[in-house]
């Protein structure tokens, strides 16, 4: 996925800590993938802004996409290549589907940035 593209350099990781048992189990049983990034400040320079990211995947999760438009504060957005797709204005996470597979970015307040990462990771998703 080109992350880069939509985020600048960037370090893919864990900005603090490390994988939490839950996230291995998820992802051990092929659930769901949790992807933390942050921005690189030594790439980008001090006047670059900082994000702490994240994009998660959940295939076949589109069976629990009616309790995610159903979940309060959630307002329709447009996201390349998702069948649908909503901003949790709160806080500021897009989740889409393509009918099949759920993704969920959050990478700061600029959701305009988030739903083009997310479209880059459904894209990504699609071509395998």
């Amino acid at each position: 996925m080109s992350l880069e593209a939509a985020a600048g350099p960037y370090v893919d990781g864990w900005w603090e800590g490390s994988e939490q048992p839950e996230m291995a189990l998820l992802r051990s049983a092929d659930v769901e993938q949790y992807c933390p990034w942050y921005t690189d400040g030594d790439a980008t320079g001090s006047d670059a802004p900082f994000h702490i990211g994240n994009t998660t995947i959940a295939p076949g999760a589109a069976w629990n996409w009616p309790a995610i438009l159903a979940t309060p504060g959630m307002e329709p957005i447009s996201v390349a290549g998702a069948e649908d797709a909503v901003v949790a204005t709160t806080f500021g996470i897009v989740y889409a589907t393509d009918g099949v597979n759920v993704i969920s970015v959050s990478a700061g307040d600029d959701i305009a940035q988030v739903a083009d990462i997310a479209g880059r990771a459904l894209s990504a998703l699609a071509a395998g």
